[in-house]
């Protein structure tokens, strides 16, 4: 998500974000506008649960800060030991979340 605000109101305004209170299965990381959402479980449906818990939480955050993250630009990766086939449905905006099986280079 990209923003026009200065870096210091930025992180005033992120800030209150990131203090918000989750479940103990999600950590929020960010670094400058960019927001990575970890999420945990023993299943997927109880990983799509928690992330979609969290998530519609945080379009509450960006609806009442008068913001909104860009959904077309959301993807969602499965991190396990074991491979499997299965995409985990995620929604951001009520749109479904790309998926990726690997973190784009061009963040890293």
């Amino acid at each position: 998500m990209g923003s026009c605000y200065s870096p210091g109101f930025w992180n005033v305004l992120y800030n209150t974000l990131l203090n918000m209170k989750f479940s103990r299965h999600t950590k929020l990381i960010a670094f400058a506008d960019d927001l990575a959402i970890l999420t945990y479980g023993k299943m997927l449906s109880e990983v799509e649960a928690f992330a979609n818990s969290t998530l519609a939480t945080i379009e509450n955050w960006a609806w009442e800060n008068k913001m909104k993250f860009n959904e077309s630009k959301s993807k969602a990766m499965i991190i396990a030991r074991k491979r499997s086939q299965d995409e985990i449905k995620i929604f951001l905006n009520k749109i479904r979340t790309g998926h990726v099986n690997e973190v784009p280079e061009d963040i890293l």
